[in-house]
């Protein structure tokens, strides 16, 4: 529970980590415990983790979501044959 009672919750539906091979080449990518502190700290209420191609990311959740904080796990798969 990120907030007690309905309401409006501010968050980000599509970040990298160092966990997406892009991001981490950038050199500027976060680790989910750092991406989620930062959000945090500008306001946000949740994070979608949503590297490419790997689900790793989410098996951090619990321990790098800060109190407070919802973290959710995703992936944003890569479609080599030009996708629908």
């Amino acid at each position: 529970l990120v907030k007690p009672g309905p309401g409006w919750f501010k968050g980000d539906l599509h970040v990298h980590t160092v966990y997406s091979s892009d991001a981490a080449s950038s050199g500027k990518a976060l680790t989910p415990a750092a991406m989620a502190r930062r959000a945090q700290a500008r306001g946000l209420d949740f994070l979608n983790l949503s590297d490419h191609n790997v689900t790793s990311q989410n098996d951090r959740l619990r321990d790098a979501a800060p109190a407070d904080f919802l973290l959710l796990g995703g992936e944003e798969v890569t479609t080599w044959l030009g996708g629908p």
